[in-house]
């Protein structure tokens, strides 16, 4: 039932509707060799049903959950870059030269993301394509984002983030 259409579940619905019809006709006639079974087959089919349409609603709301979890993936990176786009339109970015994913840039002091345990060049280069290139960006940035970028789970990402947040602090 999960994985059903919801073409397939309506073509199974129709199905069902037709043979509840069918059977109702020949209780109500009389014609059912036995009436308590065949309203038993009913209620069964009904059941059934029921339980199609509530698979189906399931997994229509967790296809919901993903996509808005998506959307806000993306709208959070665009936050983010345009908070970027503003620094440098501010001139706070005029005394840095263009770095390295990591490196240190032109005596701003900004520090290395591999100072953080666990943090090689891989990571690095994952964080830094979802604009996290040092260690106060990603102080700042939230658990959820940075586990999103490196495929890891929430603890692991808030571990790096606490780690972050203490080398920023001094």
């Amino acid at each position: 039932m999960a994985g059903m259409t919801v073409s397939e579940l309506i073509k199974r619905q129709d199905e069902a509707r037709e043979l509840v019809t069918e059977s109702l006709k020949k209780v109500a006639v009389g014609k059912a060799a036995d009436p308590a079974e065949a309203i038993a087959r009913l209620d069964l089919m009904i059941a059934g049903q029921k339980a199609q349409v509530a698979a189906a609603r399931e997994a229509q709301a967790e296809a919901s959950r993903r996509f808005d979890a998506e959307i806000k993936a993306r709208e959070d990176r665009i936050v983010e870059l345009e908070r970027q786009v503003e620094q440098f339109k501010d001139g706070s970015s005029k005394s840095q030269k263009p770095t390295t994913p990591g490196s240190f840039t032109g005596g701003s002091g900004n520090l290395l993301l591999k100072q953080i345990g666990g943090i090689g060049p891989k990571t690095e280069s994952r964080l830094a394509a979802g604009g996290i290139t040092d260690i106060a960006i990603l102080s700042r940035t939230s658990e959820d984002r940075v586990a999103q970028l490196l495929g890891i789970t929430p603890d692991k990402a808030a571990e790096y983030v606490k780690e972050a947040k203490r080398l920023t602090r001094g």
